[in-house]
């Protein structure tokens, strides 16, 4: 890919909309490490509205883009059962609603967040960028991978994360492919991936920096996901998905 076009590709998914839509899915990303190793034929897929997902974005938005945080719906009733909500998702045409309650816990975790002085002091250095996009062959195959990073601060690339167990949470990296993640955006941004947590439940905080080892696992299933890619759905694509079965002997 020229590097010019790759330039242009980069500013223009600074919008959302390019970023998750047709331009960005050219690309491979973290999200998709789980279909690649677990489930091919769900590549790509589209993933539908949830709350966690609706949750997880108001999280990301009040640090992140504040005026989209005052901008979200969000409706006081007990739950998307009832009738006020069917008649708010049919006024506003959106797919889903958040929930006051819901809402609520996220103020809460922001708060607790930002009342801790190092996190703040992290989170809102004046030398930070928040939302920055990336694209590159990370592993030099002709593979372009992008990420974006919620800040890149001088000396971390730092990730918001929520979580419903802060003492599972280093399980969760595993779990969730945080380490694939955390080997992706050190390689797109040439700095070391630091998670800032907080537990749902509890508020509590977690400082999170990555060891070798972990990138070493992000890598290696990057390694994998990058062959499974090119075995299903590269240029020259050597086995059909719908033949694909799960391989692995257990330890």
């Amino acid at each position: 890919m020229k590097t010019t076009d790759l330039k242009k590709i980069i500013t223009e998914l600074k919008d959302d909309e390019n970023y998750y839509g047709n331009m960005g899915k050219q690309f491979l990303s973290n999200s998709d490490i789980s279909s690649l190793l677990y489930s091919p034929k769900d590549f790509k897929e589209v993933v539908l509205e949830s709350k966690e997902l609706l949750i997880g974005r108001y999280f990301h938005h009040k640090f992140l883009e504040p005026q989209k945080a005052e901008q979200t719906h969000i409706i006081d009733v007990a739950s998307r059962r009832t009738k006020k909500y069917t008649e708010a998702i049919e006024e506003t045409g959106e797919r889903m609603i958040l929930l006051q309650n819901e809402a609520t816990i996220v103020d809460e975790m922001y708060d607790a967040m930002r009342s801790q002085i190092k996190f703040y002091d992290l989170i809102y250095d004046e030398d930070n960028v928040y939302e920055v996009p990336m694209v590159a062959d990370i592993m030099g195959t002709g593979v372009y991978w992008k990420g974006k990073a919620d800040i890149i601060h001088n000396d971390y690339i730092i990730d918001l994360k929520t979580t419903s167990s802060l003492k599972d949470f280093p399980k969760s990296v595993r779990n969730f492919n945080y380490d694939s993640q955390a080997f992706i955006y050190r390689k797109l941004f040439n700095k070391e991936m630091l998670f800032l947590v907080v537990d749902k439940k509890t508020k509590q905080l977690g400082f999170f920096p990555c060891s070798e080892g972990v990138y070493e696992r992000g890598e290696m299933k990057v390694e994998k996901a990058e062959i499974e890619y090119q075995k299903f759905f590269g240029d020259n694509p050597t086995e059909d998905v719908n033949n694909y079965f799960h391989y692995e002997i257990l330890y």
